[in-house]
């Protein structure tokens, strides 16, 4: 087993030396880990991501305060502070989103939140059912001294440091290049996660018992060509692109029908659906303002639309049961051929059992 954060931590200090990860390197095979790879989506990036150089976070002033002091958290934790960089991980980006509806749910993945003269962070993630902790020094993937993925906007690292932990826990920032939410939810919080389409039968009843019992929710675009993709724009949404599934809603409109409503967010931070219930739609009255707290704010990516153009345009919801200080435990099967696992269980409630 690995040396462990505090561990690693203790060294650092005895040597008077910040932490410099020998497994994540600060160099070219950790952006890329194959770079003799031929595919059109590897060689689409290579010549950009050559110049990429990598920064000590203590050393990019935008990451520093006004007194040159780094933060793991400023302020409150919001969807408003991710913004997504120069990496596709938007479906990442969407679960972290969705995360901090709850800030405990983002502040429990790290060891700590406080910053270190070392440089080093431990992350909490469970990669296949296995719970681990995923160990980074502070060098930072940087463009013109900027960080080129993703980042707070302010000067907090929680973005950097989960974003960076995820690309460790894979390789490398290229591997994490798409992705899935449902696994992504799976692998940050250890909690059950699933999907399902959205013209399934009980798509509404299981998001509505969803967000009543504060699962965790995303939801995909899916597009077959490039006409498609420019008829998406033009209503404001974007395909191959994975949204946070914030709440939902039924309300009674101004001419007395019963509407369902989905509440949605773009983890780009802005670009959001321009149809029916949108931010400046004529759907909503004074009233419906008040009952949803909704205000017109065009530039912070979040935005309602009906379920059922939410069923058209949307094609698939992954949902986490991610239920708050609960217990968690893992077993490893010894054998490849069969394994035979004995469960006792003591006590009444949601039980879930998920197989990796």
């Amino acid at each position: 087993m690995p040396p462990g954060f505090i561990t690693l931590q203790l060294k650092c200090k005895m040597n008077g030396k910040p932490y410099n990860d020998k497994d994540f390197p600060s160099d070219k095979q950790s952006l890329i880990d194959n770079w003799d790879d031929k595919s059109a989506d590897v060689m689409s990036i290579k010549k950009e991501w050559k110049t990429y150089e990598w920064i000590r976070a203590s050393e990019i002033p935008s990451l520093n305060d006004d007194e040159g002091k780094l933060a793991v958290f400023a302020g409150n934790i919001e969807p408003a502070d991710i913004k997504q960089g120069a990496l596709g991980d938007c479906y990442f980006l969407s679960v972290l989103s969705v995360l901090t509806e709850k800030p405990d749910r983002v502040r429990i993945l790290f060891e700590t939140d406080l910053v270190n003269p070392e440089g080093i962070f431990g992350l909490n993630m469970t990669k296949n059912g296995i719970k681990q902790m995923v160990v980074i020094d502070d060098f930072i993937p940087c463009k013109n001294k900027e960080p080129v993925f993703s980042s707070a906007n302010g000067n907090e690292l929680w973005v950097i440091l989960l974003e960076k932990a995820w690309a460790k826990l894979h390789g490398s920032y290229e591997r994490i290049i798409g992705g899935q939410s449902h696994l992504t939810f799976r692998d940050l919080t250890g909690a059950p996660s699933f999907e399902f389409e959205t013209k399934d039968e009980d798509a509404w009843a299981k998001i509505a018992d969803g967000d009543k019992k504060d699962f965790i929710m995303a939801a995909g675009i899916a597009q077959d060509d490039e006409e498609e993709a420019a008829k998406l724009k033009a209503l404001g949404l974007v395909g191959q692109h994975s949204y946070g599934l914030i709440a939902v809603a039924e309300v009674t409109d101004k001419n007395k029908k019963k509407v369902k409503l989905v509440q949605l967010r773009n983890p780009w931070g802005n670009f959001e659906w321009m149809g029916d219930w949108g931010d400046t739609s004529k759907c909503w009255t004074p009233e419906l303002k008040k009952q949803l707290n909704h205000t017109e704010d065009a530039t912070d990516g979040t935005f309602w639309m009906s379920f059922s153009d939410f069923s058209t345009y949307f094609s698939r919801i992954q949902m986490c049961k991610y239920i708050d200080k609960s217990n968690f435990v893992n077993l490893v099967a010894q054998r490849k051929d069969f394994h035979v696992f004995q469960l006792t269980i003591n006590e009444s409630g949601f039980q879930t059992i998920s197989v990796s």
